[in-house]
Order: structure tokens, then sequence, then C-alpha cells
């Protein structure tokens, strides 16, 4: 019997008999689950109890049965059944069950985790970098897209809604052959639990096709953002704002994390794919009715077109593919795309720092001087007042240079608060516009790995049919199968290349727009401040 290995992404002190006390980042193996809240697992030293399944790492049940052949486990399922109703711990349920984000992780609870569901935290107000793609998952994702083209996967009917591809003088594009539609998010109504133990903040949601008003917490666009991935395994998803533990409801924080979830709708909303999947209009448009929003979520995660499946809904041109050209194109912008990563963390971290700084340092750097020139002027005030009436000379003059310099205090004063004031919304929209670049461009190699995952299959079986192991439908099936993998990763890097023009253009003109009327203010105030000195 096969174990699976899964990372611990909270720590968890186990209360009770049969607890397994856990850290995180600490690797355990799956002895036993049925789907439940409680997993039985096994640590490095042998030692076995059960961990909450929302601690660990691990798939759906359906997906954890693919990779396993362990079999529901009366022990677990009896630990499962005993504890489902334990509110004095208030456990982050699986995104296989049917509860409707009873719990999760952004509530306030007497659950105190030590790492975030996302990645690592950067220094703007405590937002994750990006939501990377889980690791874990891509591997099985890569399997299901091999067994694919291998011919392992099959469905066993046709999918509802096809995406297609067209081939221009310029390219592989989506077909954009969709209705356009925008989507409003706003700050929510805050619930609480329990009496008041835990509480939440939600959001709503107005998208231009129902006009419509559904309100969604963020477990549930994190559950979204986790169907998006293992449903379209070559697209690239929009990055949601890191969670975080303490301090949510601060209004700086909770403003900044509604920019950024407007920036992922939006995102979904001009994709091509993304925007017409069911999964998608589901979240969306999904009324309070609970049993209507539990089946569009079961829906969505049994599908059989997720993953692998995706590709049975594409339809590439009648186009033959030249794979040597394609391996070429492909390899050099996976450098390409590794190096442009790195370059957009960090324009990403140097802009954060930037902003930062018109806080941190350079309205402390013009106040300063601004008390500095204000301290000269009364030394002058002193030194006429006492030299007046005097045998020394004083000139006239020096009464106006002490206003001056009085006046000039204050300017450069203004100047400091002018430039904190500046760290806008503007500022902050253009780091915002950064972040989700970095965390867009960071997939695209795992997206270009799985087409070479595919292709190296297809060349297998080309290479089998040669040796007369395989059937000649067989190898051909597989070579089409592995040409509508690598148009549709040529689709979805050609239309990431078009928003990634408009997207740098249109930050760069609101950021430029937001330091021109900066400095164009600091100008007007130093150029009174110069004419008190001309007069």
């Amino acid at each position: 019997m096969s174990k699976l290995r899964v990372l611990v992404l909270y720590d968890f002190n186990g209360q009770e008999t049969g607890d397994l006390t856990v850290e995180a980042d600490e690797e355990v193996w799956v002895e036993a689950w049925d789907g439940g809240d409680w997993v039985t697992a096994i640590n490095s030293k042998g030692v076995v109890g059960i961990v909450p399944a929302n601690f660990l790492q691990i798939p759906s049940y359906q997906e954890f049965l693919q990779q396993s052949s362990t079999e529901p486990n009366k022990r677990t399922e009896s630990a499962s059944s005993q504890r489902h109703h334990s509110d004095n711990l208030a456990v982050p349920k699986s995104y296989g069950n049917d509860s409707d984000f009873d719990s999760d992780i952004d509530d306030t609870s007497s659950i105190h985790t030590t790492k975030s569901v996302s990645s690592t935290k950067d220094q703007a107000g405590g937002f994750g970098f990006f939501k990377s793609v889980n690791k874990m998952f891509a591997t099985v994702t890569n399997s299901s897209c091999q067994n694919y083209v291998s011919g392992e996967l099959v469905v066993s009917k046709q999918p509802s809604k096809f995406f297609n591809i067209d081939m221009t003088q310029d390219g592989a594009f989506w077909l954009r052959d969709f209705e356009e539609y925008s989507v409003k998010l706003s700050l929510g109504q805050k619930g609480s639990k329990f009496g008041g133990m835990k509480t939440f903040i939600s959001y709503d949601i107005l998208p231009s096709f129902s006009n419509k008003t559904v309100s969604r917490r963020f477990k549930q666009f994190d559950w979204l953002t986790e169907r998006l991935h293992n449903a379209f395994p070559v697209c690239i998803i929009p990055c949601l704002p890191d969670k975080q533990v303490t301090g949510r409801y601060e209004d700086e924080f909770l403003k900044r994390r509604l920019a950024r979830l407007q920036l992922y709708v939006n995102r979904i909303s001009i994709h091509p794919v993304l925007c017409e999947a069911s999964v998608i209009k589901h979240f969306f448009k999904s009324d309070a009715d609970e049993a209507k929003w539990k089946n569009g979520k079961r829906e969505a995660e049994k599908s059989e077109f997720n993953r692998g499946g995706f590709f049975y809904t594409v339809n590439k041109p009648i186009y033959a593919v030249e794979k040597m050209e394609v391996e070429k194109t492909l390899n050099q912008f996976l450098d390409y795309s590794s190096e442009s990563a790195e370059n957009s963390k960090s324009i990403y971290l140097s802009a954060n720092e930037f902003i930062k700084s018109h806080h941190t340092s350079i309205k402390p750097m013009f106040s300063k001087f601004g008390e500095k020139l204000d301290s000269y002027a009364q030394g002058i005030n002193k030194d006429r007042a006492m030299l007046t009436n005097s045998l020394i000379y004083v000139d006239p003059q020096l009464l106006q240079v002490e206003e001056c310099l009085k006046h000039t205090a204050k300017t450069f004063t203004a100047i400091g608060n002018e430039f904190e004031k500046s760290a806008n919304e503007e500022m902050l929209n253009f780091e915002d516009a950064l972040w989700e670049s970095s965390g867009l461009i960071a997939q695209i190699p795992e997206i270009i790995k799985t087409q070479q995952g595919c292709s190296d299959i297809a060349n297998d079986l080309k290479d089998q049919f040669t040796h007369g192991k395989v059937d000649e439908e067989t190898y051909l099936t597989s070579a089409e199968k592995s040409d509508n993998v690598s148009f549709a990763v040529m689709a979805e890097i050609n239309n990431y290349q078009v928003s990634k023009s408009y997207d740098i253009r249109n930050s760069m003109i609101n950021f430029l727009k937001s330091q021109v009327q900066l400095y164009s203010n600091i100008t007007d105030m130093l150029t009174k401040t110069l004419d008190e000195y001309q007069k």
C-alpha cells in the first residue's frame, strides 16, 4: 500500500489522545483519509495520529485516491465523525467537503497559525509576493496532461464548451468569441460566528452580465484559485493577495486587499478562456441558495475536464506544427521568462521601497531640514535683537531675510508632507500592478514544462512506433494531442504578451501622472518661496 507524503502547512499542537503534533514545513505520510476533516498521518519518527486535513498540503479526496492505493479507513472515519463538531478547535475544512467554508484561516479564531497559506510575505503590509502554483499539484497536473497525450486519460462525454485557437500571421491566439463583461468589487459586511468568537469580512461582487450582487469571503476566492489551477493547466491564473492572520481588519489592509482582489477579477473577466469558465460564472452569480452553491462547487471539483481533461475542450487550428521550431521557441521563451520574472520581482520590491521611503525617509529628511532652517531664522532674530542699539551695524534687510527663512522652513516641511501624501492611491496602484505582473510571469516556466512533458510522451510513442511496439493510430493520435497542448501553450503565452504591453503602458502612464503632479506641486511651492527672496 503506497502512502502519500505531504507537507505540513501550519503548526498543530495535539490536545487530545490520538492527535499528532506537527510543525509547519514538516513532512508526514498519509496513513488513511476518508475525505473528512481529519487525516491519519505518520511523522518521520513513526508516530501515528490524526491531523486536521487543511493543515496539510493535501489534494482533494478524489485526487488523493488517484495518487495512492489507500482505501478509506474506518479508524480515520471514526476520528472524523467523532470530532466533526469540535467547536473548540474551529479547524479549516477541506476544499473537497461540502461545508460552505464554515471555518477558514481568514477568520479570527482560537487557532493561531505561524505560516500563511500563500508564499513568503513581502514588505507591503503583509501581502504575499504572489500565490505560487502548488508544487505537489503541479506534479499531478503534469502527469494528467501527459496521460491525455498517451491516451490513458479519457472522458465519458463531449464538453459543453470548447475553447478555440486561431492561427494568425502573428501566431496562435485564443479566439475571443465571448461577450465581454466587467466585475466590480466592494467591501461587504463584517460577520461573526460562534457567539462572536470568529469574525470574517465578505466582499460584494457585482458582475455586469447579471447586475446582481453576490457576497464571497476570502476563503472562497482561495478555493476558486485552486479550482482554476486544476481546471486550466496551461493558463496563467491571476494572483491572490496573501492571507494575514493578525490585524486583518485594519482599514489600510482591507483597502489594499480589496484593490488586489479587484485586479484578480479584472484579469479573469478579460481572459479569453477563464472568463467563460463555468466555475467562474458560478462564482460570480451563484446566489445565497446553499444547495445551488454546493452543487456548482461539487461539479467544479469533480469535472472530468480538469487538468489533462482540459485539452479535450481545446480546438486547435488545422495547421501543422513544426515540432523543432516549437521546442526552440518555447525553450528561448523559458529562458526569457525566468529572467523576466526576476526583473519583475526586483522592480516590484524596488517600487515598494520607493513608495515606503516617502513615509520613512523622504518626509523626515525634508521635515528635519525645515526645522533647521527655522532654528537658523530664530538665531538671526536673536542676533538682530541683541545687536539693535549697539555699535554693531544691523542691515535693515536682515528682518526680511529672517522672514524669508521662516517661509522656506515651512516650505520644506510642506514638501515633506507632500511626499507623504503622494504615496497615495495612484502610486499604490502602480505597486499593485507590478505585484500582479510578477505573479503572472512566474507561472510561465511551469506551463512550458507541462508542454515539454507532453512532447516527450509523443516523442516516446513515435520511437515505440518505429520499433513496432505501438500501432500507427496510437502514435498519430498522441502527436495530434501533443500539438493541441503546444497550440494551447503558445496561445496562452501570446495572450500574456498582448496584455503585458497594455498593462505596463497603462500602469506607467498613471504612475508618471502622479509623479508629475507631485513635482508640479513642489515646483509651485519652491517658486513662491523664491519669489519671497526676490521681492
